[in-house]
C-alpha cells in the first residue's frame, strides 16, 4: 500500500511552488510600496499586525495619495489590483477581514471607487475595447502585398488567422492553436 502513496511532503510548501512566480513577485512588490507608506505615517508594524480599524483607514488613504515611480496616476485598474495583492497577502497570514468582502474596509473599498471615478474622469483607464475593423481597400493592400493568399506558406497561414478571426470570432493565439477537427461544422 505505501507504494502507491507518494510521500507528500509539506502541504504548504507544496502550494507555494505551484503559485504562479509573477503573482508573488508581484503581490511582494505591492505590499512592499505599503510598508513604505506606512513608514511615512510612522507606522513600523506589518500591515499583518495591525488592526482592521486602523488598516482601513490607512489602506483608504494609501488608495488615495499612492503614485507611480515618475509620479504620475496608476490606472483605475491598477489599484485594484493593489488591493487584490494586499488581500491575498493577508490572506497568507491568516488575518481576520478581507479587504475585498468584509464591512470591516467598507471605508477603503470606496475610496477606490471614488479614486477610480475620479482617474476616469481624467481619461485614465478609458482604453476602447472595440477593435477598429479594416476596410476592404485595406484587405485588398495586404492582399496585393502577398501577406494573405495562397502564394507561399506564411500568406496561406495568414489568410487563414484572418478568417478564423473575422468569421468565428478567435481572439487569441490560444484559441487558434486549441481549434480542433470538429469544432466547425458547414450546414
Amino acid at each position: 500500500m505505501a507504494a502507491r502513496l507518494a510521500d507528500a511532503g509539506s502541504v504548504d510548501n507544496f502550494i507555494s511552488e505551484q503559485e504562479n512566480k509573477a503573482t508573488s513577485q508581484k503581490t511582494e512588490r505591492d505590499v512592499k510600496l505599503l510598508h513604505l507608506f506606512l513608514q511615512t505615517k510612522n507606522e513600523e508594524r506589518k500591515m499583518e499586525n495591525i488592526p482592521t480599524a486602523e488598516l482601513n483607514e490607512y489602506v483608504s488613504e494609501f488608495i488615495i495619495s499612492v503614485r507611480t515611480k515618475d509620479g504620475k496616476e496608476y490606472e483605475p485598474s491598477s489599484l485594484r489590483s493593489l488591493l487584490a495583492s494586499f488581500e491575498q497577502h493577508l490572506k497568507k497570514k491568516n488575518y481576520p477581514a478581507s479587504i475585498i468582502n468584509d464591512l470591516a474596509f467598507e471605508k477603503t473599498r470606496k475610496s477606490l471607487q471614488s479614486k477610480q471615478k475620479e482617474l476616469k474622469k481624467q481619461g485614465k483607464g478609458n482604453k476602447p475595447n472595440a477593435s477598429v475593423p479594416l476596410t476592404s481597400s485595406e484587405l485588398n493592400t495586404l492582399y496585393a502585398k502577398n501577406l494573405f493568399g495562397m502564394r507561399n506558406p506564411e500568406s496561406l497561414l495568414n489568410t487563414l488567422w484572418l478568417n478564423n478571426t473575422m468569421h468565428f470570432g478567435l481572439r487569441g493565439c490560444k484559441e487558434h492553436r486549441d481549434m480542433c477537427w470538429g469544432d466547425v461544422k458547414l450546414k
